[in-house]
C-alpha cells in the first residue's frame, strides 16, 4: 500500500465520517472499507477483500465490506477524487523546475 493511497483513505474516512453518524463498534469496518476504496482508485492492483477481513482478525465477512463500501459511496455521491498533499507537493516542484 502506497503513502497516497493512505492519504485518500484517510480523506475518505474523514469525509465520511463527517457527514453519518457511526457506532463505535463500526469505525473499523468503515476504516477498511474506506482503505478499500481508495487501492481501487490509487492502485493497479488492490487486495483481496479477505485480506481487509484478515486485518480485522476476522471480525467482519466479505459481504460486511462490500455492503459497508457501497453505504460509503452512497453518502459521498461518488466524490472519490479527492485531493492530497502528493498533489500540491507534485505541482508545486513542477512549478520550480
Amino acid at each position: 500500500m502506497t503513502t497516497e493511497t493512505l492519504q485518500v483513505g484517510v480523506v475518505l474516512i474523514d469525509m465520511f465520517t463527517s457527514i453519518t453518524l457511526i457506532k463505535k463498534s463500526f469505525y473499523q469496518l468503515v476504516g477498511i472499507a474506506g482503505m478499500l476504496i481508495a487501492c481501487k482508485i490509487v492502485q493497479r492492483f488492490h487486495p483481496r477483500i479477505k485480506e481487509f477481513c484478515y486485518l480485522t482478525e476476522d471480525c467482519y465477512k466479505p459481504g460486511h465490506v462490500v455492503q459497508m463500501e457501497r453505504i460509503m459511496l452512497e453518502k459521498l455521491n461518488f466524490f472519490v477524487n479527492v485531493p492530497i498533499p502528493n498533489h500540491f507537493c507534485h505541482r508545486g516542484l513542477l512549478a520550480c523546475v
